[in-house]
């Protein structure tokens, strides 16, 4: 008789055997494709191509095979890679609407970023696009300006430190109407600013082929295939609570989980902080002069007609 450990590990077994079957018959088509061999049986080639030293490998099989290659996604199955221009500029720019986002990619958006542009499609993609473009009208854009001078005389400066720098307090003063940053050399960094830049940023250092420690690598660069194959099965596990403790319990012996976990608080705490102030003054009348993307978005939402009106989870997920 079967114990439930080992129903458990029979529908595991079969599960993987459909999507092993599935995935055959339906990219068999891709197999006349040249490319690489397999780098493993269980990721293929992704190891290689999501490797913060991959660059090397995707500069080799574009030598080697062209500008339409054939690689392995996991368990062996086939999947196209694309960098031909005229391709990529159909799937980003012209057919943008017939080569949708993966249900992964946004997954991941929506916890990480949250339910903003990058986590939407269809009909809540389209409202969301509605409110938001006349926020980025020229009349607009042409009022977010701050003012960045440096004066060191003829001292040398590392200009991409200042850059930066600089950049996050553009985002932060345009973008949310809220200061991360004095730009000062004695300021301490906001931890908005230290979390954004360690969730996504590549330092210059990776690309010189320099012995960068991996702690310096982008926090979500570790995940990438359990963000595109085991994410969008375990979002539907259990209440939000649940998975939370999960991802508690699962990041006491996962460094790099236990830092992307924690790099995803504090970016969410600081624009719930942001949001929710905001939100209080105009429920207090205070609608004010601010000229930043986050107060004109709001007080457009606040204007809007019923039916094209974000709810509030949404328009904080324009924030990150």
């Amino acid at each position: 008789m079967f114990t439930l450990t080992a129903s458990f590990v029979a529908i595991a077994i079969l599960y993987l055997v459909w999507r092993c079957t599935r995935n055959h018959f339906a990219t068999r088509d891709l197999a006349n494709l040249p490319g690489p061999p397999s780098g493993s049986f269980l990721k293929g080639n992704f190891g290689q191509l999501y490797n913060i030293y991959g660059f090397d490998f995707h500069m080799k099989i574009a030598e080697q095979f062209g500008r339409v290659i054939g690689i392995y996604g996991p368990f062996n199955t086939r999947q196209l890679y694309i960098f031909d221009p005229k391709a990529v500029h159909h799937i980003l720019v012209k057919d943008q609407y017939v080569f949708e986002e993966t249900t992964a990619f946004l997954t991941s958006n929506s916890i990480v970023f949250g339910d903003g542009l990058l986590a939407s499609l269809g009909e809540r993609h389209r409202k969301q696009r509605k409110l938001l473009n006349p926020v980025f009208s020229i009349a607009h854009i042409r009022n977010m300006a701050i003012k960045l001078k440096i004066d060191r005389g003829e001292e040398e400066i590392d200009i991409l430190y200042w850059m930066t720098r600089a950049a996050l307090e553009m985002i932060g003063q345009c973008g949310l109407g809220y200061s991360f940053d004095t730009l000062t050399e004695d300021t301490v960094p906001h931890p908005f600013s230290k979390a954004a830049k360690d969730l996504v940023w590549v330092t210059l250092d990776c690309f010189r082929k320099l012995d960068v420690n991996r702690q310096y690598s982008p926090a979500l660069f570790h995940f990438e295939f359990e963000r595109e194959f085991l994410l969008t099965t375990l979002v539907k596990i259990g209440s939000p609570q649940f998975r939370k403790w999960a991802v508690d319990v699962l990041a006491l012996g996962s460094k790099n989980l236990r830092r992307l976990r924690d790099l995803v608080w504090v970016m969410d705490d600081t624009t719930t902080k942001i949001f929710q102030e905001k939100k209080s003054a105009l429920a207090r009348g205070e609608k004010g002069q601010g000229k930043d993307i986050l107060s004109i978005l709001m007080r457009a939402n606040l204007e809007a007609a019923e039916e094209d009106r974000l709810p509030d989870i949404e328009v904080q997920g324009q924030l990150s």
